[in-house]
């Protein structure tokens, strides 16, 4: 009996969210506590230290989201190879996370703390980074993508719309007095928010896959 489209886009939905979830995970605990040691010294050293280790994580992230996302796939696309779909993940996520610490980055939102509404400027700078994170995990893949559906090009945009949305969830979390909570509260915290994230991207993700299956580009299908 065929899978309905509610059931692929259900697998999906699950696998990418428990992908997200332990992806996110993997850069935001450690990189929460590396980034909170590094900033009472603010010097060039520890800024190049924190772009280079939030990309290292990103890495581990990518590896993470990459498995996870390929089981999701393998069922609909049978000959996508874990190995490309790997490597394009582990390097969307590394750009992904190389344009999160550029400098601009961290001093528009460091801007957006210090201005009357900040949680509410910060949530709205994340959602716009989310667009151009999602852009960039979705633009990587989508070259590995397209070699075997002639309409991969719509993961693009739902990849931006999806890390849009989840990072806007994300921000949530900065409402919240982290530097008065303990390290356990914070991780706490840290797990209900990527969860959270994690649903939002893997669902609006998932509608992506659907819409980019149909058909198999000729080219590719030998």
């Amino acid at each position: 009996m065929p899978e309905t489209k509610f059931n692929s886009w259900l697998r999906w939905t699950c696998y990418c969210a428990a992908g997200e979830f332990c992806g996110l995970l993997a850069v935001a605990w450690p990189g929460w506590l590396i980034i909170r040691e590094l900033e009472p010294g603010g010097s060039v050293l520890a800024r190049i230290a924190e772009v280079v280790i939030m990309m290292l994580l990103g890495v581990a992230e990518g590896f993470v989201l990459g498995w996870f996302q390929w089981q999701g796939w393998r069922r609909l696309l049978p000959q996508l190879q874990l190995r490309n779909w790997l490597w394009a993940t582990v390097l969307a996520a590394s750009l992904a996370w190389l344009l999160g610490t550029l400098p601009t980055v961290s001093l528009a939102a460091g801007l957006a703390l210090q201005t009357p509404h900040p949680h509410a400027l910060l949530i709205l700078w994340s959602g716009l980074i989310g667009l151009v994170f999602g852009g960039v995990f979705g633009g990587v893949q989508w070259l590995e993508l397209k070699r075997h559906s002639a309409h991969a090009g719509l993961w693009i945009p739902a990849n931006a719309l999806g890390w849009c949305l989840g990072l806007v969830v994300l921000s949530l979390e900065t409402a919240l007095p982290l530097e008065q909570m303990s390290v356990w509260e914070t991780g706490a915290s840290l797990l209900s928010a990527s969860l959270a994230a994690g649903l939002v991207i893997g669902g609006v993700t998932g509608a992506g896959v659907l819409a980019a299956l149909p058909p198999v580009n000729p080219r590719y299908s030998e």
